[in-house]
């Protein structure tokens, strides 16, 4: 008769979410700070123009949001759809790039018509007036960072949940359950 082995203990998806958004947040933040210089303005978008304010409410967004991936993952729909850290980082970069999209085109300028915010940030290197392009490219680029992040360290934290020598069964998550 085997013995019985007890199964890990799990991490709470809530806490999965706040260390994975944590993570892809701190990543995401540097291209914001230093590529495009935005910062300020995001800390504006909160009443603060400061760079310390724009990165504690980028961070505390990035939080938020990796909770919420966290529990969309989870969901029936796509539990069975996306197992293994590229289907993960995948799935990471397909949500960031939503909630960047959304953000873009309706949170901004909301935020920005009603704070009567006047002026965009501009990259620090801006060279023959491409400001735009590389303030675009670096926000694209930091949102496929941050979904890339999120991805692979929520896998990575779920994978830890499940017994390596225990194959899940079918219909199982990487949770571990169906939930």
């Amino acid at each position: 008769m085997a013995a019985e082995v007890d199964a890990p203990e799990t991490v709470p998806t809530v806490l999965v979410g706040l260390l994975s958004g944590l993570l892809a947040g701190l990543a995401m933040g540097v291209i914001l700070h230093v590529g495009a210089g935005a910062m300020p303005f995001i800390g504006s978008l909160y009443g603060e123009p400061t760079v310390a304010a724009g990165w504690m409410a980028h961070l505390v967004n990035s939080i938020v949001l990796g909770v919420v991936f966290a529990f969309l993952v989870r969901r029936p729909t796509l539990v069975d759809r996306v197992e293994g850290p590229a289907e993960f980082v995948i799935a990471g970069v397909a949500y960031a790039t939503v909630v960047g999209l959304f953000t873009a085109a309706v949170l901004v300028p909301i935020a920005v018509g009603t704070l009567g915010i006047g002026e965009l940030p501009q990259p620090i290197a801006e060279p023959a007036g491409l400001g735009a392009l590389l303030l675009a490219l670096s926000v694209g680029a930091a949102h496929v960072v941050y979904g890339a992040v999120l991805g692979f360290t929520y896998e990575r934290i779920q994978m830890e949940r499940v017994p390596a020598t225990e194959p899940r069964g079918e219909g199982e998550s990487i949770g571990g359950s169906n939930r």
